[in-house]
């Protein structure tokens, strides 16, 4: 029996409970600590996290990398600002504004950004409780409760789940997969209490069916792009990593090119494979990002479900899946000066896929790429195999339970065979009718505010 069991006496019910603690709770919860009017009593939230410690994709923290929108899209300027959460109060606050403006830039680098969204992380007066995995959500008939969340807590804190305010001090993760990052599992299990709940479950990599080929035998040679960062430092640290190493990376996207880029810039040979004959330009213009602001969200939403899809399919396109022009030019510079200086650590192999993977004696990879357009095959032998392949916003079914058809409304609240759900809402979930817009850090202070303006209605009307 825990604190919160629904058979313990004057269990504790939280107004809210937040799954997750990425940068939309992040940006939740300080929409609700600086929204209570006056005289309101403060919500009453908690969020459950799975990391020990706040973090924003450690993994592609890749050096020189800037984000693809202003800084003046932070977690709360759109919104309200005048807040002290501001990106500009940020660098206030550390005596670098007067040099960033100097820059002349409006896009930061995303490691200034992952230190920005931490520092929020450790000054909003929230509870959050680290090393929480959440292991479902169930829809209660009773009240006051009408949650109950189940967590594995402690499954990557030495804390075991404890619930504090702002930011925890970092903890080693218990034992785990290193290939992920995840600590192994092994914590108590709790169970929380809530009138409402918030599924922010962030996104999953995706992986094509080859990387995940038995036959490779769990090589740590093959990774997602998302675990780039620590997957080398592993390989360095077991003096895999050294003169000739070759890479081989596979995708077509932002994510793709920077890896290359990075790599590169290590003395590493890289062959790169990407599907199209070239890799496509990101839309960069003032015009693309009406589609994930509000009222383009609105109208989007509302439009006939043949327009909505094409409309989602365009914006996806330009927003998301494309790369940013001036890291095109950097690339074919690069591709260029080795045609006359005649050093050749750089291949890309265009309109091509990779059909066949597996494991050398020496325990390197080969990979077999085959050209799209003639069928010819090449195959390579590389020290490391990187997957660029994307990321999937993780559907809200994957906590609640099945058997039920669940989908997300313009409104952010959840629907179970087409009925809302009173108290449950969702963001950046695959069933999000906002399309690649419900997933960007650009509109968190938009989406953040509609979300808790929805909440404190849903919880006056609940109290009566």
């Amino acid at each position: 029996m825990t604190p919160d069991d629904p058979a313990a006496p004057a269990a504790h019910v939280h107004d809210v409970v937040g799954v997750g603690f990425g940068p939309a709770n992040l940006g939740l919860a300080v929409a609700l600590a600086e929204g209570a009017g006056p005289g309101e009593r403060g919500v009453d939230t908690l969020f459950l996290e799975s990391r020990p410690t706040f973090a924003w994709h450690p993994g592609l923290l890749l050096p020189d990398t800037p984000v693809r929108s202003s800084f003046l899209r932070d977690l709360v300027t759109p919104r309200t600002p005048r807040s002290r959460f501001t990106f500009i109060n940020y660098l206030h606050e550390h005596g670098r504004l007067v040099e960033f403006i100097n820059r002349r830039t409006v896009a930061p680098d995303r490691g200034e950004v992952a230190d920005y969204l931490a520092w929020v992380a450790g000054l909003v007066p929230a509870r959050v409780a680290y090393g929480s995995v959440v292991r479902g959500v169930e829809v209660l008939d009773g009240t006051p409760a009408r949650f109950r969340v189940t967590v594995d807590a402690g499954a990557g804190s030495g804390r075991r789940g404890e619930p504090r305010r702002g930011t925890s001090r970092p903890v080693d993760p218990r034992r785990g997969d290193p290939r992920s990052g995840r600590a192994g599992s092994g914590g108590r299990v709790h169970r929380y209490l809530a009138r409402s709940v918030v599924l922010a479950c962030g996104s999953a990599p995706v992986l094509p069916a080859w990387a995940e080929d038995p036959a490779l035998g769990g090589t740590m040679r093959v990774v997602h792009a998302s675990d780039l960062v620590p997957r080398m430092a592993w390989l360095t640290r077991r003096g895999m990593v050294g003169p000739g190493f070759r890479a081989l990376v596979v995708g077509g996207g932002q994510s793709a090119v920077e890896t290359v880029r990075h790599l590169h810039d290590r003395g590493v040979h890289v062959t790169a494979v990407t599907a199209g004959y070239g890799y496509a330009r990101a839309d960069t213009g003032p015009f693309a990002h009406r589609v994930a602001d509000a009222a383009g969200a609105d109208a989007v939403a509302a439009a006939p479900a043949d327009v909505r899809a094409d409309l989602l399919a365009r914006a996806r396109a330009g927003l998301t899946g494309g790369v940013d022009p001036a890291l095109l030019t950097d690339l074919h510079d690069r591709e260029y000066r080795q045609r006359w200086s005649g050093r050749r650590q750089l291949e890309v192999l265009r309109a091509s896929e990779v059909t066949r993977v597996g494991s050398t004696p020496a325990g390197l990879v080969e990979a077999d790429v085959t050209d799209r357009m003639t069928g010819a095959v090449t195959t390579v032998t590389v020290d490391v195999v990187v997957c660029a392949t994307g990321l999937r916003p993780r559907p809200v079914g994957d906590v609640l339970p099945a058997g039920v058809e669940w989908t997300v409304g313009r409104d952010h609240r959840v629907a179970a065979d087409g009925v809302p759900v009173p108290g449950l809402f969702a963001q950046g979930a695959a069933e999000d009718p906002s399309g690649p817009g419900s997933t960007l850090l650009s509109t968190v202070a938009t989406r953040a505010g509609e979300v808790a303006g929805a909440l404190r209605d849903d919880l006056r009307a609940a109290a009566g």
